[in-house]
């Protein structure tokens, strides 16, 4: 029931006939309870052929939350 505060990584990885590219954000955040907040996002001109992982990793006090997806 109280705030809930700590830092984010958003990390997005290319690999690519082109080659390979990392867009990478992070940060503080500070929520109210069942506030919902995007801290973070990135646009992707995707290509046949492109393969992309994103990764958010979230931690409040000793809890860290990660989730990760693959597009092809």
């Amino acid at each position: 029931n109280d705030m809930a505060t700590g830092s984010y990584s958003f990390i997005v990885t290319k690999q690519g006939v082109s080659g390979r590219s990392n867009v990478a954000q992070s940060g503080l955040f500070e929520v109210e309870p069942s506030e919902k907040r995007i801290v973070g996002s990135v646009m992707v001109n995707a290509s046949r052929g492109d393969v992309y992982l994103a990764r958010l990793s979230v931690r409040s006090g000793l809890d860290e939350a990660i989730c990760d997806t693959t597009i092809e």
